[in-house]
C-alpha cells in the first residue's frame, strides 16, 4: 500500500491547475453559472409557488395546495439530481486535465451522458445513509429505554398510555415530546456519525472510479471500498488541509441564508424583503463562483491525483 503525500498532492494540484488556467477558467464560469441559474430560477419559483400555496386556504383549494407543494417537492429532487449530474461532469473535467489533455466546457456533460449509473449511484448512496440511520436508531433506542436518558420521555407519555399499553402519542403537546425526545436524536446522531464516516470514506473513490472506467454504481462502491482500505485516515487527512476551502465555502452559503439570519436575529434593514431575498442570492452565487475560479480546480485536481495514486499504485521498488 502506498502512503499519499498530502503535500506533494496539493502541490501537484494546484501545480496543474495553473498550467491549464486558461483551460479551466470557462469550464468553471460555465459549471457554476448553470448552477447559479438553477439556484436562481428554483428559489424564485419556490417563493412564487408559496405565495400561491397561501391563497389556496379551505377545503376548495385543497387540490391545487396540494399540486403546488408537490411541484416544490420536485424542485428540491431537481436540484440535487441536477447537481449531482453537473458534478460528476466536473470530475470528468478534471480526471481529462490530471491525463494530460484540455479540459473542455463539453466535459461537463459527462454525467448526463451516463445517466442510469449517476442515478444508480445516488439511489445507492441513500440506501446506505437510511440503512446506517436505521442501525444507528435501534441501538440508541434501547440506551434510550432501559437508562435515565429516557426518564423526562416516560413520565411525560404516562398520562397517555391505555391500558392495553399503547400510547396515543397524538395527544401529547408537540413541544413537550421534541424536548423529550432530543437524547434520543442525539444518541441517534452519536452513533450514526462515526458509522457514515467509516463507510463514506470507504465509498469514496465510488464516483471517480464510475466516470473513469464506466462502472456501475453497485461495482464502484464496492471495489472503492477495497481500494480504500488503509487509504481513510489519508483521504481524511486531505480533506482536512483544505479546511480552509470548505470553511469559506460555509461562509459562502451563510451569505446566501443571509436574509433568515437577519430575521431571527431581530434586526430591521430598510430593505424590501424580496430584494433582500434575490440580493443574498446574487452575493451567494458571485461568492461561489470567485471562490470557484480561485482555487476549485486545485483541490478538485488533488482528489483526482489521490485517486490515481490509490487506483493505480506504481510497483514498489525492489533491489
Amino acid at each position: 500500500m502506498n502512503k499519499l503525500n498530502i503535500r506533494a498532492l496539493q502541490a501537484r494540484g494546484a501545480a496543474l491547475a495553473e498550467a491549464n488556467r486558461a483551460h479551466t477558467r470557462p469550464v468553471v464560469l460555465l459549471y457554476c453559472g448553470v448552477l447559479a441559474l438553477l439556484t436562481l430560477g428554483s428559489s424564485g419559483l419556490n417563493l412564487y409557488l408559496s405565495d400561491q400555496i397561501g391563497t389556496t386556504g379551505g377545503l376548495g383549494g385543497i387540490g391545487i395546495r396540494s399540486l403546488l407543494e408537490t411541484v416544490q417537492e420536485l424542485l428540491s429532487y431537481i436540484n440535487i439530481f441536477f447537481g449531482t449530474y453537473w458534478a460528476a461532469g466536473f470530475l470528468a473535467a478534471m480526471l481529462t486535465m490530471v491525463r494530460g489533455e484540455s479540459p473542455k466546457c463539453g466535459d461537463l456533460t459527462a454525467g448526463f451522458r451516463r445517466p442510469f449509473q449517476v442515478l444508480g449511484f445516488m439511489v445507492f448512496e441513500y440506501a446506505v445513509i437510511f440503512a446506517l440511520m436505521m442501525a444507528s436508531a435501534y441501538p440508541a433506542a434501547l440506551i434510550f429505554s432501559f437508562t435515565p436518558l429516557g426518564a423526562d420521555f416516560a413520565e411525560l407519555i404516562a398520562p397517555y398510555v391505555a391500558a392495553s399499553g399503547a400510547v396515543d402519542l397524538a395527544a401529547v403537546p408537540i413541544e413537550a415530546l421534541i424536548e423529550a425526545m432530543v437524547p434520543m436524536l442525539l444518541l441517534t446522531m452519536a452513533i450514526f456519525l462515526p458509522l457514515y464516516a467509516f463507510v463514506f470514506y470507504g465509498y469514496r473513490m465510488a464516483l471517480y472510479l464510475m466516470m473513469d472506467q464506466k462502472l456501475g454504481a453497485i461495482q464502484a462502491h464496492f471495489l472503492s471500498a477495497r481500494l480504500m482500505k488503509g487509504h481513510r485516515w489519508q483521504i481524511c487527512k486531505l480533506d482536512l488541509s483544505f479546511w480552509w476551502y470548505y470553511a469559506l465555502l460555509a461562509l459562502a452559503s451563510a451569505v446566501g441564508y443571509l436574509d433568515v439570519i437577519v430575521g431571527l436575529m431581530g434586526i430591521p434593514l430598510p430593505i424590501d424583503p424580496l430584494v433582500l431575498f434575490f440580493g443574498t442570492l446574487v452575493l451567494y452565487c458571485a461568492a461561489v463562483t470567485a471562490l470557484s475560479l480561485w482555487k476549485k480546480c486545485d483541490v478538485e485536481a488533488a482528489y483526482v491525483l489521490a485517486f490515481e495514486e490509490i487506483a493505480n499504485p506504481e510497483p514498489a521498488a525492489t533491489e
